[in-house]
């Protein structure tokens, strides 16, 4: 029996109403009201690996019920230390069609438009139609799609949240169609340069206070195969993380800092710090930091003798 029928044969036969009562314990946090709002909101998650299936699945919980999602990739056994719909029944299976099956059992009544070919310059309008907020699940090598996104987000008036899992914690930017910068101006990637640059561009700029640099092995960032370490517990982190600043947003609540205004934490080590990156990428402390962080990457190309770019890379959190 599917999730819709189990529901209605348990006396739920509308969105209102199964709404009212699977997320009643919401209330205190949230009010009536709000949770009526989120329940209209749209939410669109490009990606449901690393942190997007953990997006969607927080998401739902909290009381969202429409979605934009996509992913044209499978499960695999390497997924497991962090990926939700990871599991031994799911591997070989397509990324999206379990994810939206595992929402699905959280609240059948959900609304879901599903991208099964990935967010490209050819669907990227109708991924965003009717979109309300983006929840940034892009990999963290995958740029130029990256910059389409944001770009037309800003272009649509769709504000977007990332929040990137470091360590066992998490580094939170908001971004605004009308306030702070624009993903142009505080990461400072642009199509034409090499991939080595582009990732090293975001990568400090999402994460411009790197507490999980002082535990993590460096030799681990292999960007030059495409690999990167990352912790199922800092995926929750980001994930919870970027729900509250969804949830914030959505409901206009004031004290949203959108970005160069950032935020980390990492309970890992008991810190937490807020900042403004004044001028983006063109800060000098930030143009320090890529360079530092730029001699790192060459560092370990000599040392493992690997090749010296990155090639495209699909949606694959």
């Amino acid at each position: 029996m599917d999730p819709l029928s189990r529901i209605q044969e348990l006396g739920y036969s509308s969105l209102e109403d199964y709404h009212l009562n699977a997320f009643s314990r919401n209330i205190g946090f949230l009010s009536r009201s709000d949770m009526a709002i989120l329940r209209h909101k749209r939410v669109a998650i490009p990606g449901l690996g690393g942190v997007g299936g953990l997006h969607l699945i927080t998401h739902v919980r909290t009381g969202f019920t429409n979605f934009n999602v996509s992913d044209f990739d499978y499960f695999d056994v390497a997924n497991a230390n962090r990926q939700y719909g990871a599991k031994t029944s799911n591997y070989n299976k397509p990324k999206l069609d379990t994810m939206i099956t595992e929402a699905l059992e959280i609240n059948p009544f959900l609304n879901i438009n599903a991208f099964p070919t990935g967010v490209n310059e050819k669907n990227i309008d109708q991924f965003l139609d009717g979109v309300d907020i983006i929840i940034d699940s892009l990999d963290v090598f995958v740029i130029d799609l990256r910059i389409l996104l944001f770009n037309k987000a800003r272009e649509k008036g769709i504000p977007i949240v990332t929040a990137g899992p470091l360590g066992f914690g998490t580094s939170i930017l908001c971004f605004s169609p009308t306030k702070g910068l624009s993903f142009e101006q505080h990461f400072g990637i642009r199509k034409e340069m090499t991939e080595k640059e582009k990732f090293a561009r975001f990568i400090v700029g999402v994460a411009p206070k790197s507490f999980h640099a002082q535990y993590v092995d460096p030799t681990s960032f292999q960007p030059q195969i495409k690999k990167v370490p990352s912790l199922g517990a800092g995926c929750q982190f980001a994930a919870t993380a970027a729900c509250a600043m969804s949830v914030k947003i959505v409901l206009d609540r004031k004290g949203v800092n959108y970005a160069p205004a950032y935020f980390t934490v990492d309970p890992y080590l008991q810190k937490m710090k807020k900042g403004v990156i004044y001028g983006g990428y063109k800060n000098p402390l930030q143009q320090f930091k890529l360079f530092i962080f730029t001699k790192l990457i060459d560092s370990l190309a000599v040392e493992k003798d690997l090749p010296p770019e990155i090639p495209n890379l699909p949606i694959e959190g």
